[in-house]
């Protein structure tokens, strides 16, 4: 059945917001609030995607870093489960994660699970608007809305912000494909757009996002949008046989070469992963003139994640530690006033082999 659903997302809805220094009774479990949060699942064959809906007051995410739409909680095929918590809780005091015997504590401005998208980037530029604005004034972020710059000080992703605007949600759903669109129209600084996200399944394990910005402003809307994309398979924790394939050989150094080492374009675990164990490598440059980059990540159990864009690249980031293995490439987005900018990601499920 397909149906329309509107959402007005505002700024005194939000879960968490800044806070003192983390402490133990601060910590509030992930999974009861995944479990109460609206989902809706969409299916193909035997692929199925779990997505947690935009919604201020109940929503599985409700801070200011990662898109609100599309929020993927976990794909199966077959038997077989990707993604899924990476994290076991989440406290207000935490800046980014903490990885500890207790397990992994989140800031709620992390609190994000499978292929989640950001659009901000790490070249030195901002989310729009945020450095031309003053303190008090407002900046946009895409897939969040229309944000409140406190202070003077540098962007930050890792921080609160209140929301000002939500713009306006409105959610189509068919039984393989669900679209998302927010508008938010431009207000007296020049910012708006319409942010479209379509989330459709293909026969053969295939899933496609597919987006399309336009810009209804006055002002150019240039920034970049990575997806993090928090691997998992089966719930295991990361560890031998946990290989990632690169398009094309990647330099390193591994950050902990007793973790991890490359074999030309693959990165293969030596060691499980312990609590505070991290796996990272320098950026991987991008190719400006093609869009023929292809990641793989295989699970020790025989299952694998291939993704794959429609464009190039600006860059490829990479991080790991022993619940998610985090692939994060770079898109870069800039458009005029009244042009609008397209680009997909296509990503196969492989199931493990019959044994």
């Amino acid at each position: 059945m397909k149906h329309w659903s509107g959402y007005r997302a505002i700024a005194a809805a939000l879960l968490i917001a800044a806070a003192p220094a983390p402490q133990s009774d601060a910590v509030t479990p992930l999974a009861p609030i995944l479990a109460a949060a609206p989902k809706v699942t969409i299916r193909k064959g035997n692929l199925g995607v779990t997505i947690a809906l935009p919604d201020p007051a109940r929503g599985f995410y409700r801070s200011t870093r990662f898109d609100w739409s599309g929020m993927i909680t976990d794909v199966t095929r077959g038997s077989a489960d990707f993604y899924g918590l990476w994290a076991d809780g989440v406290d207000p005091g935490v800046r980014d994660f903490v990885d500890g015997p207790d397990g992994v504590i989140v800031g709620p401005r992390n609190a994000a699970t499978g292929p989640a998208e950001e659009f901000a980037n790490r070249d030195g530029e901002t989310v729009p608007g945020y450095d031309t604005t003053p303190a008090g004034g407002t900046f946009i972020k895409i897939g969040v809305g229309r944000l409140r710059k406190p202070d003077d000080r540098p962007y930050d992703h890792f921080a609160a912000y209140d929301i000002v605007d939500g713009g306006r949600w409105r959610i189509w759903r068919g039984s393989d494909r669900i679209v998302f669109t927010q508008r938010l129209a431009p207000d007296a600084v020049g910012y708006g757009y319409e942010y479209r996200k379509t989330i459709r399944l293909l026969p053969g394990g295939v899933m496609i996002i597919a987006h399309r910005l336009r810009n209804i402003g006055t002002r150019p809307i240039k920034t970049q949008v990575y997806t993090h994309n928090f691997a998992r398979f089966d719930g295991a924790e990361i560890g031998p046989g946990v290989r990632v394939h690169f398009p094309y050989p990647a330099a390193g150094p591994v950050s902990d070469p007793r973790l991890a080492a490359l074999d030309g374009a693959d990165l293969r675990y030596l060691r499980p992963l312990a609590a505070g164990d991290r796996v990272q490598l320098p950026p991987l440059p991008g190719d400006p003139h093609s869009s023929a980059d292809r990641f793989r990540v295989e699970g020790a159990n025989g299952a694998s994640i291939t993704m794959q864009a429609d464009v190039p690249l600006v860059r490829t980031a990479f991080w790991s530690i022993r619940r998610a293995v985090a692939v994060e490439p770079f898109v870069a987005i800039d458009v005029a006033p009244g042009a609008e900018q397209s680009w997909s990601w296509r990503y196969v499920y492989a199931a493990p082999p019959a044994r």
